[in-house]
């Protein structure tokens, strides 16, 4: 029994390892024999590396091969090296087995130096896609290059010899093979354009030499782009160049007749007109002897583009230059004297606009052109103090329609100014002056202190803004009418809007009632209309100066009557809820009106009665007041 037992172990290990290796063998069914190149130079260190692949019927590659039954033949002697050296000429044969199958190849060493060289079929494209150059190698005898190449292209491999490209330019071509490196070869891509179109800036020009006409030339290229075109060449209609630059000046008036020449190509013709000169003069100035602020800015509009306007303007009080910095407004062909100081109150200034200023076609004025003005402080507008505070806010006689109702508790939990009256003809008289707007239409009745009329919601936040900028405060608005804060961003925390604004309808209904210091009265100040504020039983049918009648308890005027006033806010309904802060709805196409006008009846001139418009609507009975958030100091 034990040796039977030796014998059945004996016989396991043989079939366990005799199974396997004539499975492999089984498997086998084919052999490669691979070489990195089949030529390499005889300098004992380029090398020639022999590598195998032995595959089955599927041609998977096995990896369980017994590396004994594995002969390597050179040149018919058993070797183990699989890789060859060699320092002289010389060429061998190797054979590889394994088990049945056989696999052989030749390389060879090579002493002589021969050189591996391309050659184009030919050095020009059109890069266009299409067109191409085939790439080719040979050695120094110009035989065919039998190893491997690889061809790169501005240094980048490529796996064709075939060449085209959309793309203009200069390409370099080298091929490499093994150690063997040919000399570069250059191919050239151009463009060929065609469909060229000349432009022109314009196709009047003034006839001295320095007003300038300039073409631009555009094409389509090979590939249908469109191209811009630099270095053309103008030409008149026999053909002769005019310019290769792309202005043209003349001093000879005239018409003319031109195109563009470009690689043996034409452009269509453009016919430009060469005229004689304008004279010099001037068109318009500011201010024209009236009273100004003593910020303003001296403007003279000239009736041409100005090329040298350097000392060209200046301004004298008492027969001096007083300093400052010119400007020019390219735009509008205007000079600006901006003062270096504020100008002096009550004073007399002259302007000069000197002879010797040129103009764009090089003329100049005959003589010198001056004008006088005078000068007197921008009138500021009367504000007074609101204490934060808490009040009811809308009717409660029950006795108005229903919109100025329920009534409601209302917060303002912060300081800020009212005006003491609504803006006046003459202080936004001079917001329309320094902006060069219209005056606005005062319907016959006179301006200086009676309240600005005919003015849209979006026309008095114009003014608000300019007033802010004046006072070297943020702007309260952007320009869709949007409260922001001092950063420029749209905000409804009113205690973060730092410049000028409409009032809020908390605030002037607040204010309207006098505030922390209230009375208990329907209308500003007082329950008889007739004492406050000008209405249709006593106005006569139009508005009159401001402050002629008696203020409230916070010493604010004309609150009921005379002009109805734009409220910052959306127009809504009252919720019944309290207010705090509040800046009305978010959304709204109609804005508040509060006061009532001269020509309203004495229950809308009430302080809680509420109307509501487009902001649109201008008309003389529509005006408004300032106010202004008073920061808080931290």
């Amino acid at each position: 029994m034990k040796y039977i037992r030796k014998i059945g172990i004996i016989l396991s290990l043989l079939i366990l390892f005799g199974f396997s290796y004539g499975q492999d063998d089984f498997k086998a069914k084919s052999m490669k024999l691979m070489i990195n190149k089949t030529t390499a130079l005889a300098d004992g260190q380029d090398e020639i590396k022999i590598t195998y692949r032995i595959e089955d019927d599927n041609g998977v590659p096995l990896r369980n091969i017994d590396k004994k039954e594995l002969n390597l033949l050179i040149n018919g002697v058993e070797s183990n090296e699989f890789v060859l050296r060699s320092s002289e000429n010389k060429t061998f044969e190797i054979t590889l087995i394994y088990g049945g199958l056989r696999a052989e190849t030749k390389v060879k060493f090579v002493k002589e130096n021969k050189k591996l060289r391309i050659y184009l079929s030919k050095t020009r494209i059109l890069a266009d896609g299409t067109d191409e150059i085939i790439i080719g190698t040979t050695d120094d005898q110009g035989n065919k290059w039998n190893d491997r190449v690889t061809l790169y292209i501005d240094g980048e491999e490529v796996s064709t010899n075939v060449f085209k490209t959309k793309k203009t330019g200069e390409y370099t071509v080298v091929a490499r093979s093994g150690k063997f490196e040919s000399e570069k070869g250059k191919i050239t891509a151009y463009e060929k354009i065609n469909a060229l179109n000349l432009k022109s800036d314009k196709v009047k020009v003034l006839a001295n030499g320095v007003d300038k006409i300039t073409f631009t030339l555009e094409g389509k290229d090979q590939n249908g782009l469109n191209r811009k075109i630099n270095d053309f060449i103008l030409v008149d209609i026999q053909g002769k160049n005019i310019s290769e630059s792309a202005a043209l000046t003349t001093k000879n008036p005239g018409n003319y007749k031109i195109r563009a020449a470009y690689k043996g190509e034409y452009s269509n013709y453009i016919t430009y007109n060469s005229e004689e000169p304008k004279k010099f003069s001037v068109v318009s100035y500011y201010p024209v002897k009236e009273t100004i602020n003593l910020n303003t800015e001296i403007e003279v509009e000239l009736n041409t583009e100005v090329k040298d306007y350097r000392n060209g303007l200046e301004i004298l009080l008492n027969g001096k230059p007083i300093q400052g910095m010119i400007t020019y407004d390219k735009n509008s062909k205007s000079l600006h004297f901006i003062p270096a100081h504020p100008l002096k109150l009550n004073s007399k200034y002259k302007v000069r606009l000197k002879k010797s200023i040129v103009g764009i076609d090089e003329n100049k004025l005959k003589n010198d052109f001056t004008f006088e003005f005078e000068t007197v402080s921008r009138k500021d507008i009367d504000t007074v103090k609101v204490e934060r505070g808490s009040f009811i806010l809308g009717d409660q006689t029950g006795q108005l329609w229903k919109f100025s109702s329920p009534v409601q508790d209302a917060f303002i939990e912060y300081d800020y100014l009212i005006g003491k009256t609504p803006v006046t003809f003459d202080i936004y008289d001079q917001y329309t002056r320094d902006m060069k707007l219209p005056l606005v239409d005062d319907n016959g009745w006179g301006r200086k202190t009676r309240p600005v009329i005919n003015l849209t919601w979006f026309d008095t936040i114009g003014f608000l803004n300019w007033l802010s900028q004046k006072e070297n405060l943020p702007p309260a608005y952007d320009s869709d009418g949007n409260l922001i804060d001092s950063h420029g961003n749209k905000t409804r925390d009113i205690t973060k809007v730092m410049g000028y604004r409409l009032p809020t309808e908390i605030e002037w209904e607040f204010a309207g009632k006098g505030g922390v210091r209230s009375k208990p009265t329907l209308f500003s100040g007082s329950n008889d209309v007739g004492a406050v504020g000008w209405y249709s039983e006593n106005s006569k049918g139009k508005t009159h100066e401001v402050a002629t009648k008696m203020p409230n308890e916070l010493g604010i005027y004309d609150m009921s009557g005379n002009v109805w006033e734009w409220i910052n806010d959306n127009s809504g309904v009252y919720s019944g809820i309290e207010r705090i802060n509040s800046v009305g709805p978010k959304n709204g196409s109609l804005k508040i009106l509060r006061g009532g006008s001269f020509n309203s009846i004495m229950s809308d001139t009430q302080l809680t009665f509420r109307d509501e418009l487009s902001p649109n609507t201008k008309d003389i009975y529509y005006g408004f007041r300032i106010a202004r958030t008073i920061r808080e100091e931290r």
